[in-house]
């Protein structure tokens, strides 16, 4: 089965990316597959086609085949399992260091789920944009998962900016009706860092399949560079755009919103970040988002 895990920092275009995919090449975007439990079974968020979660019959039928009957203490035991194997806190050390920490529950659980999404797939390619490094290395290593990542990645200081505000979730209700938000630029700053740190890892520790892409650059220029993905992905490009109902856990509220058809590139982070959260995000990001942003140039070539 052909994942392709979507890695990155979240507010960088993942969900954009995964939309257009899906709309013209032969490939299903799910969503955040690694939130499946929290936000999906346990807090009964909306799915994308606009059922909670319990109700949609897209979700029942995908978890009954993979593990018949679930109620509330099992969907907290796996999503333990799955949080396990996100990793407790963030960590900067090798990917592959890191692994001895996943159980082989996790792969039980994920061979079950994944392989039952399969079989409602009609070889299609799966979309999973669950962006946690570990994770995605995590899956990387169950039986019958053949991961490729796709490194989503975009202006530390767009995304500080975008990190700051305050939106609603559609899906969400009472805490969760608003996503997560970064007051303190530097807490921005360091996850970062560090979920890009990780994504390249993917790629250059894991030795996985890994195709990186900017967001500025797929703004400027998306048909060649959905041609690019097809291409690296092999995947092959619809008759007729999709246009059945989208079942995804978690993501970008655009997705309920209908404004993820037309690409237009959000700067209003050049008008509206404060001077000194751009001197801070000049002195700690930029080398290294120049330098991957030079990589995924250098690899078009």
């Amino acid at each position: 089965m052909d994942i392709i895990y979507v890695s990155g920092f979240g507010r960088s275009g993942s969900t954009l990316v995964e939309s257009l995919l899906q709309k013209d090449y032969n490939a299903i975007g799910l969503g955040e597959l690694y939130f499946i439990w929290d936000r999906g079974f346990l807090k009964n968020e909306k799915c994308t086609c606009g059922t909670p979660f319990r109700d949609c019959s897209y979700w029942s039928d995908v978890l009954k085949n993979a593990f018949g009957a679930i109620d509330e203490p099992k969907a907290k035991h796996f999503d333990a399992v799955f949080k396990s194997a996100r990793g407790n806190r963030p960590s900067f050390h090798s990917l592959p260091g890191q692994l001895e920490s996943v159980s082989t529950e996790f792969k039980d659980i994920s061979q079950r789920l994944y392989g039952a999404i399969n079989e409602t797939l009609d070889g299609q390619a799966l979309i999973d944009s669950s962006k946690y490094p570990l994770f995605g290395a995590a899956l990387s290593q169950t039986n019958g998962l053949n991961v490729k990542p796709l490194h989503v990645f975009r202006d530390p200081r767009a995304v500080a900016h975008s990190w700051s505000k305050k939106k609603k979730r559609p899906e969400g209700s009472g805490k969760g009706a608003y996503m997560s938000r970064s007051k303190l630029t530097l807490s921005s700053i360091w996850r970062w860092k560090w979920f890009n740190h990780g994504a390249e890892q993917l790629g250059t520790q894991m030795h996985l399949p890994y195709l990186s892409v900017c967001y500025e650059d797929f703004c400027d220029a998306s048909e060649r560079h959905m041609k690019r993905i097809a291409e690296f992905y092999d995947l092959k490009r619809r008759a007729t755009p999709f246009s059945g109902a989208w079942h995804s856990v978690s993501g970008n509220p655009a997705r309920f919103e209908g404004s993820l058809g037309s690409i237009r590139k959000d700067e209003a982070w050049k008008e509206q970040l404060p001077g000194l959260a751009k001197i801070q995000i000049d002195l700690t990001c930029m080398t290294q988002f120049n330098h991957m942003r030079t990589g995924a140039l250098t690899s078009q070539n």
